[in-house]
Order: structure tokens, then C-alpha cells, then sequence
């Protein structure tokens, strides 16, 4: 089905133990930066002891890369504000702010246009007010702000920086304010030369302008404003402090400034405007700062969990009323809206039967996404199986019943050693290779080996157990070069790396045609591996019998994962060049909206209407994890290279081995490769569970039995059909029955053959 891939989810993993809820604002820090996050889904279905619960994120995006601390918050107190601007850099004004209350250290949310743009603390309260005059340079920091309180007017003159009054003469450290001429200033009585006069700090030129006649009032120290830290730079009137209630600082009126001197020195003077009176922001102010902010102010809550990794999440839309029900969906990059192939070259195929005849593959793989194109019609689809039809050098006596062959590359392996032909089928095998002496060449039966007489290479198979230094062969091709007396040199050939994650380059084979045949078909995972030919292979039939043959050519037959709709005739299939996939081990669906976890194999696909999702029909798992081919070739023991374990180890010749689960007879084998598959571990744990459960509930199940001259009683248990990660027993199991133990057997019917 065709699919969206929309926006990411940031996603983390919290602790089992820990809750949150969806619709819940989370705060992110990692000591520099900072983010405020809604929570989307919590993800219940896949949450485990282990890897805790996965908790998506509304919002987009995140600058984290390293470990973050999140802390879970209460319910946001949201207002409307605006920026400082140029006065102040990072800083939110917050005169007449609605926030029942709001302290350093708070978190903050940010939106404009109604979208989420950052978040932040609140690093400090800061304000700036503008005075009538500088301070003098000097004055001890910091410096406390009060407002200042005037009393009664009484008259009085002014010469020079001298008042004279007749009456009520304030003191020395005296502030007062004087009026004149409808002008105000603030001053401070520096001395009392008399019972009439006093000096006052301000110099004659900034009094000049009330005139000769003057009223003064005395100034009360009133309500604390806020405390400077640091006193402005010489001849600068701008004072900066922290206010002591945030968004009162006054934008007029008298102020009374004290400093740290002692004894204190105080200071009088008239506001001329306010600046600013805001929060400064950390780590910055997200955002257009010319715009207003709709602002969230939040109270930490519980939980807060330090330590967590973000990562993302991808997500794809699908069409409406689509309920996926699979336990894992592959998702392809088609690369373009548009429905056209850009990948190599079209191949020229027949669509018989719904599957593809073709000579040569364009880069097709199982699971690989294609366009096939033919009667004017196109169609996307995907690979579901590729079966190879291989031409042998000679024909093979197949087991007509013998079942399923796999097909495992062979490579020279060892020394070359000269060798005298007695006839067409016995060697002598010299203990010298190039005619340098070497150790006593040892082949045993069942090896396959190869041979160079009269320059023509082939290959045989060792049919018994050499005599001395003699070998005979058997299985060749037609028309072999080897002749009596004639000097040649003999060569193991030993499984190869078919370079594919697993042991064999192909499986599920069956011969073509009557027997004996010069065709298999198998079922392979690409063309790669026949791109040389002939080449040297090994068939093991039913995991018993193996033989040897030259792979001389190759034709391919492409199964579709739906079927085709474009009808029977010449078409072309075609790969996407940019095409990346990834499979998704689990998913979660909230309506249309599919977010994929566990992902692996290739990068994620760009936003647009570009991937296509096929939905295997349960969930398959290689080494542990989930399969990234999960179709075909179909086996317990497929991989598909990169990042999968190989499902075998390799292919080991061998003269004898004990049955699997040890019969107790030993016998000579006629499969000369050992197969072991890589998730022999699993399978060994199963196969030891059943088999004490055979042995404990045998007498339940009525098995033949007799003791034998030891007193130990030999059962036969029933042979049971093989399924996956249950084990085949066969033979006898020696067990001691317990002292005093009534037994009873009974014959079954289908073991009176044994």
C-alpha cells in the first residue's frame, strides 16, 4: 500500500517504574540547553522491565546528543508578552504580567503563530530606569532603591547651591525636593552653615533653572524598589537593578538612593522614564523577538529522571480506514511521487503464471521494491522469491523422494598433490605436491575433491574408503580426462563463504525434468553469486546425500509478493536507484498515523508521499533479531547479509558423526557436510527440554522397554515428526528406574517394524 512518511517523533525510554501521561509538558535539560515537549503517546503495548516504557513527543526536532534530565510539569500559567528588544538582550518585559507568580529558576514555554518555538528559565528579574542626572562617580555598590515620600511645602530662596528658609530647615543628609519656575529637583543638604541657610549637593547650574524663589519638600524613604549591583559608568543616567517585585518598577516619579559607604551616603533623584522591568531568559529567547510571545509559565512535578537518550522515531501516514494488524511492516523509499523507476537498466522478462522468466536480474533482491511495466500498464510491487534454474555439466541420479537440496559453493582447500590415474575412476595420490615431498596425503570417503589431468579440471566425489594411497572416484562429468598412467593432481575442495549471511547460495531446491537430470531449481537470494560460471557446487539432498557438479548457465524465475495485475507477455521490471528500506520489529497505530520502532537496515525516507509499506504476515526473527528479508528464500536458517548473523556456520567435511541427539550406535555417514545452524543454541535448549520430557513421561505414554544385564532399563521412545525448536529421537535412552518403581509397557503399533 502506498504511504506518507509525515514528521518524526522525538521519543525516549523511561524507566518501567516511572509514569507519565499523554497531553503531559515535559522539561528537557542537559545543563546548556533546555526544551519543553507534550507528551503524544505513551507506549503501554511495548513497555517492558527492561526497556522501560517509550514515551513520544507532540513537538518536533530536538538539539540534544547527549544524556538529558526530564522533569514532568504541572499545569502552565500562560500570558501574553513581549521583548525587552534592543535594551536588553534575552529579556522579556513584564510590566503588568498576569502570572499568579513566577520566580528565578521557573520553566518557560514560548509560542508564537501558536506553534511551540523553544523554552527556557527564568534567570534573573532585571530592571532600568532612567534618572534626571549620573550619580557621582564613587559610590559604594551595591545600592539599595527606595521610592521617596514627599512631606509639606515650605518657602525659601536659593543662591548658588545655598537654601535659605525661615522656617523648618532640614538638616544635614536631609533629602528634600525643591520647585520652581514649574521644575522639580531632587537634592540632598550637604551642610547647615546656619539656622537659616543650608548647602545641598547639586551644583548651582542644575539649580539655576527653578529661579531665586523656591518652595521644598522633605522626602521620606519609602518602599524598597530593587538593589543595583553595580552603579552606571561615569556620566551615564541609566541605572540597572533587580527589582524587588517583579513588573512594579516605577516610570516616574522621586527615588532615594543609598550605597554601601559608611557612613551611607544618599542620594536624591527624579525618575525620567522606565526602560524595561523583565525576566531575562536562559539559555536565550527563541523566536521572532519583534513579535509578541504567548508565554507558559510551569511548577516542577514528579517524576524527574536524569540520564535519558532522545531519538527519533519515524512516522508514515497511511490512507483512511487502514487498520494495520501485522507484527512488523518493511517500509521502501520509492524516491518520487511520481511512479517511474530510475534503477539500471529494465530486464526483458515473459509474465506466465503470474511470476517473471528473466536471463539476467537488475539488481533484484528478495523483499527488493520493483516497477514492472508491461501492456501499457505499470505496477509497483515487490520481490517475494527468485528461483535460479542452473544447468549442470552432468546429470544427477536425484532421489525422486529424497527431498529438498541446498546448494553450497565449493573452493579448493589444502595442497595440490601429484597424482598417477590406474584408470578413469582410481588414483594413486603421491605424497608430493609441485614434486616437493609433503606428510601422507588423507582423503577420506565421501570427500569432494578436484582433479587436473590433460588440462581439464573436474570434480568428483571420494565413493569409499581409500586404499592406502589409492582413491576412487565417482560422480564426474561425461567424457572425464583421465586416463590410465596419466600424471595429474588431486585437491580438496571444501565449502566456500557464499558472501550472503548464510551457508549456501541457494535452497528448496528440486530437480527439473526426469531423472537422472542436468537441472536444479533453487531458490536464491540474487544473481551475484552465477555471475561467473561455470562454477563449482555442491548439492546435499535431505541433509543425507551430497553430490558434485559444474554450474554451466542460468536462468531466473521472480515471484511477486501480490499478484500481478499486468497481463501475460513481453514486460520489463525495473529497481528504484535511491531506494532505502527498514523494517520495523514493532509499531504503534493512533488512527491513520503509523510510528515505527526498532528499525534497522538503511536510513530513514524524507517527508512526502514517497514509501510504500508491505505487511508480513507475522513476525520472523534470525539470530535474535527481527529478519531484514522476513520473506524469501524461505527457511528458519535465511539472513540477508549485513547486520544478521549467519543462519549456519559453515559446511565441514566429515568421515563420521553421531546422530544429533546422540543414538548411542555410531554409523557412517553418507551426508559428508556437516551442517550447523547458527541458532544451534536455541534450537540445543529446546531439543534438551523435550528430551527430559521424553524420559520422564515415557512410561505415561506406554513406550517398548526391557532391561538389560546391568539392571538398567532401555527404552525405545516413539519416533516423533521434526518441527522447528523440537528435537527427532530415535534409539535408546538408558535410565535406572527409581527403587521400588511399578512398571508397565506397552507395545505401539507403528514401532513393531523397528
Amino acid at each position: 500500500m502506498k504511504a506518507t512518511v509525515i514528521e518524526p517523533r522525538i521519543a525516549v525510554n523511561i524507566p518501567y517504574d516511572k509514569k507519565l501521561d499523554v497531553a503531559t509538558v515535559v522539561f528537557l535539560s542537559d545543563g546548556t540547553n533546555v526544551e519543553a515537549k507534550t507528551v503524544a503517546e505513551v507506549d503501554e503495548k511495548n513497555a517492558t522491565k527492561t526497556n522501560g516504557r517509550r514515551v513520544r513527543f507532540v513537538e518536533p526536532g530536538t538539539v540534544f546528543v547527549g544524556p538529558v534530565r526530564l522533569r514532568a510539569l504541572k499545569k502552565p500559567s500562560p500570558d501574553t508578552r513581549n521583548a525587552v528588544g534592543a535594551a536588553r538582550a534575552n529579556a522579556l518585559d513584564m510590566v503588568g504580567h498576569k502570572f499568579k507568580s513566577i520566580d528565578v529558576g521557573d520553566p518557560l514555554r514560548f509560542k508564537q503563530g501558536g506553534k511551540v518555538i523553544g523554552a527556557g528559565t527564568v534567570q534573573s528579574f532585571e530592571a532600568q530606569i532612567v534618572l534626571d542626572a549620573a550619580l557621582p562617580a564613587g559610590v559604594a555598590t551595591p545600592l539599595e532603591i527606595r521610592k521617596a515620600v514627599a512631606g509639606a511645602k515650605v518657602g525659601g530662596t536659593i543662591a548658588g547651591n545655598v537654601l535659605t528658609v525661615t522656617t523648618s530647615r532640614p538638616d544635614q543628609g536631609d533629602a528634600i525636593v525643591l520647585s520652581g519656575s514649574g521644575k522639580l529637583l531632587g537634592a540632598v543638604v550637604t551642610a547647615t552653615p546656619s539656622k537659616t541657610t543650608c548647602e545641598l549637593d547639586r551644583a548651582a547650574a542644575e539649580l539655576a533653572p527653578l529661579g531665586a524663589k523656591v518652595d521644598f519638600q522633605p522626602l521620606k524613604s519609602g518602599d524598597k524598589i530593587g538593589v543595583a549591583a553595580n552603579a552606571p559608568a561615569a556620566g551615564v543616567a541609566d541605572l540597572t537593578y533587580t527589582p524587588e517585585v517583579l513588573g512594579s518598577s516605577p516610570a516616574n516619579g522621586f527615588v532615594l538612593i543609598t550605597d554601601a559607604s559608611k557612613p551611607k551616603t544618599t542620594l536624591a533623584r527624579e525618575i525620567t522614564s522606565r526602560k524595561y522591568d523583565a525576566i531575562v531568559v536562559d539559555p536565550n529567547l527563541p523566536g521572532v523577538v519583534a513579535n509578541q510571545y504567548d508565554v507558559d509559565r510551569f511548577d516542577f512535578a514528579k517524576p524527574d529522571i536524569p540520564n535519558l537518550t532522545l531519538s527519533t522515531d519515524t512516522r508514515i501516514q497511511l490512507a483512511a480506514g487502514v487498520n494495520l494488524t501485522a507484527k512488523a511492516i518493511q517500509v521502501v523509499e520509492i524516491g518520487a511521487p511520481a511512479l517511474a523507476a530510475n534503477g539500471g537498466a529494465p530486464a526483458a522478462t515473459v509474465i506466465a503464471g503470474g511470476r517473471f522468466t528473466m536471463a539476467a536480474l537488475p539488481d533484484l533482491l528478495p523483499n527488493r521494491f520493483i516497477l514492472i511495466s508491461g501492456g501499457g500498464k505499470d505496477e509497483m510491487n515487490v520481490v517475494k522469491a527468485i528461483t535460479a534454474d542452473l544447468t549442470l555439466d552432468r546429470k544427477i541420479a536425484f532421489d525422486a523422494a529424497g527431498g529438498d537440496i541446498d546448494v553450497a559453493p565449493l573452493a579448493p582447500s589444502g595442497l595440490v598433490y601429484d597424482a598417477t590415474a590406474v584408470d578413469a575412476t582410481h588414483l594413486v595420490v603421491q605424497p608430493k605436491a609441485g614434486g616437493v615431498d609433503t606428510q601422507f596425503p588423507r582423503f577420506v570417503e565421501g570427500a569432494i575433491v578436484q582433479t587436473i589431468f590433460g588440462g581439464k579440471t573436474e570434480q568428483y566425489l571420494v565413493a569409499s574408503k581409500p586404499d592406502g594411497c589409492v582413491i576412487t572416484l565417482a560422480g564426474g562429468s561425461p567424457g572425464a580426462a583421465i586416463a590410465a598412467a596419466a600424471n595429474g593432481t588431486v585437491q580438496l575442495l571444501a565449502p566456500a563463504d557464499p558472501g550472503n549471511g548464510t551457508w549456501r547460495l541457494g535452497m528448496n531446491g528440486k530437480p527439473v525434468g526426469p531423472l537422472p537430470t542436468d537441472h536444479v531449481a533453487a531458490d536464491v537470494w540474487g544473481e551475484a553469486p552465477f555471475a561467473a560460471l561455470p562454477r563449482s557446487l555442491a548439492f546435499v539432498q535431505g541433509r543425507k546425500k551430497t553430490f558434485v557438479a559444474n554450474a554451466t548457465a542460468v536462468a531466473y524465475t521472480v515471484t511477486p509478493l501480490s499478484p500481478t495485475t499486468v497481463p501475460a507477455g513481453a514486460a520489463t521490471v525495473s529497481t528504484y536507484g535511491a531506494a532505502q528500506s527498514f523494517y520495523a520489529a514493532t509499531f504503534v497505530q493512533i488512527g491513520t498515523d503509523i510510528t515505527l520502532t526498532e528499525t534497522y537496515g538503511g536510513v530513514a525516507p524524507p517527508m512526502g508521499p514517497n514509501a510504500v509499506v508491505t505487511r508480513p504476515g507475522r513476525r520472523r526473527e534470525v539470530g535474535g533479531r527481527p529478519s531484514q528479508e522476513p520473506r524469501l528464500p524461505r527457511a528458519h536458517a535465511h539472513a540477508t547479509g549485513a547486520g544478521v548473523r549467519p543462519a549456519l556456520h559453515g559446511l565441514l567435511p566429515a568421515l563420521r558423526h553421531r546422530r544429533a541427539h546422540r543414538t548411542g550406535e555410531r554409523h557412517r555417514s553418507s551426508l559428508h557436510l556437516r551442517l550447523r545452524r547458527g541458532n544451534d543454541h536455541h534450537r540445543q535448549r529446546q531439543c534438551l527440554r523435550e528430551r527430559r520430557r521424553c524420559e520422564w513421561s515415557e512410561l505415561r505414554q506406554g513406550c517398548e522397554g526391557r532391561a538389560d544385564a546391568g539392571g538398567r532399563h532401555q527404552v525405545r521412545v516413539p519416533r516423533r515428526e521434526e518441527r522447528p525448536g523440537v528435537c527427532r529421537q530415535r534409539g535408546w535412552i538408558r535410565r535406572r528406574p527409581r527403587a521400588g518403581a511399578a512398571l508397565l509397557f506397552r507395545q505401539h503399533a507403528h514401532e513393531r517394524h523397528q
